[in-house]
């Protein structure tokens, strides 16, 4: 088989298991809420741990490594 015949059927995109932990928690939270999360996420200056802390105290439990997984998009979407 050549190669661009095999690239056409390989699975490329990297994604097994479960969904990201941090995606299925933004789906599941109220616009204000999600948009707030996403802001957090967003901001370089905001530390994994620090993060993971607070969302654990409301109840949110998403581990740091988790966190930085997804802020490097490196997560299963």
């Amino acid at each position: 088989m050549a190669l661009a015949d095999v690239l056409k059927t390989a699975n490329l995109t990297g994604r097994t298991g479960p969904r990201c932990s941090v995606c299925l928690t933004l789906e599941g939270l109220d616009k204000t809420d999600r948009a707030a999360l996403e802001g957090v996420l967003a901001d370089a200056t905001v530390q994994h741990e620090a993060l993971s802390r607070v969302l654990r105290a409301e109840g949110i439990n998403l581990a740091a490594q988790t966190l930085s997984r997804h802020r490097k998009g490196e997560c299963r979407r």
